[in-house]
């Protein structure tokens, strides 16, 4: 039941979207920014236990109306710091003034993360490799000198690299949170 509830917890789309207000002096108001958050998703057996060598793994992208990249620019707790909460009614004005240029960011900012998937997969398969193959080179020495090391072990532990490698491999990214951010002037409250 516990897994189940938490199962929903990280997998449901309540509370993954939210708009917020930002007051800063070096921004014009009216600006919007949109703050996407990726989440590797790798649908692996689990008897493969994937998580060892990909643990969850989240990629952010910040882009400004413009489409212009600021993730590198912006922290995420730096930004969430000066952040004030927008009333519902207000928020929903606000998305369908704006619809057609969120979906535009929406797609910019997905290339923008697919781009740091392909180092994210390569150093989980650097680690599986490292690991497994680690322990192949053992197994197969001693196979050499013991004959209690049977081959069907070795077998399966090249089974399971190749499984891992496959998995990790077919990795993709999944839109975990969405925020869009808009700049206010100093009298908005």
């Amino acid at each position: 039941m516990v897994r189940e509830i938490m199962g929903r917890i990280l997998d449901g789309s309540m509370g993954n979207t939210a708009l917020a207000l930002l007051r800063h002096p070096s921004l014009p108001p009216g600006r919007v920014m949109v703050e996407l958050i990726y989440r590797t998703h790798c649908p692996a057996p689990r008897k493969l236990h994937l998580n060892r060598f990909l643990p969850p793994t989240a990629v952010r992208v910040l882009l400004d109306e413009s489409g212009a990249n600021l993730t590198d620019k912006i922290s995420f707790t730096g930004l969430s710091k000066n952040l004030q909460k927008v009333k519902k009614a207000m928020a929903r004005d606000l998305i369908r003034s704006r619809l057609e240029m969120l979906r535009e960011l929406l797609d910019r900012g997905e290339g923008e993360a697919e781009r740091e998937l392909p180092s994210i997969v390569e150093a989980a398969q650097g680690r599986m490799r490292e690991e497994l193959d680690g322990e192949l080179a053992r197994l197969t020495a001693l196979a050499r000198r013991n004959p209690a090391v049977r081959d069907d072990e070795l077998e399966a532990l090249r089974a399971e690299r190749a499984a891992l490698d496959e998995a990790i491999e077919g990795t993709r990214l999944r839109l975990d949170a969405v925020r869009v951010i808009v700049t206010v002037g100093e009298e908005t409250r």
